[in-house]
């Protein structure tokens, strides 16, 4: 899978884990207090750390497995520098990333099974 557009994906670390989302779904990107804040059409995501952008990237679906134990959409695995990530679905990200004072999309999971 390669990112629309061929923009890349923007790649960037929260609590510790890298995440990628397809650069084409960022609106905006400003940097807070100490954090980021990545605009999208669904919602502002709160960052540690910006990683870069990369053009390609080798996303692997979301095996069934996993998905018992992911409450939340993702548009596929990949590696980057030796280190696994989640790609967000830029239209549902998870809760991990939503900026605190942002309305969160309803993703449909319910309470109590967040990251």
């Amino acid at each position: 899978m390669t990112a629309a557009e061929g923009r890349g994906w923007l790649l960037m670390r929260r609590g510790g884990a890298l995440w990628g989302v397809d650069n084409a779904a960022v609106e905006s990107l400003t940097r807070g207090h100490g954090d980021f804040r990545i605009g999208l059409a669904a919602g502002e995501l709160c960052i540690d750390e910006i990683v870069g952008v990369v053009a390609e990237l080798t996303v692997r679906p979301v095996a069934a497995a996993l998905r018992r134990f992911w409450p939340h959409r993702a548009d596929g695995l990949a590696v980057h520098a030796a280190v696994p990530l989640v790609v967000v679905d830029p239209q549902r990200p998870p809760r991990a990333l939503w900026a605190p004072q942002a309305d969160a999309p309803d993703d449909g999971e319910g309470e109590g099974r967040d990251v």
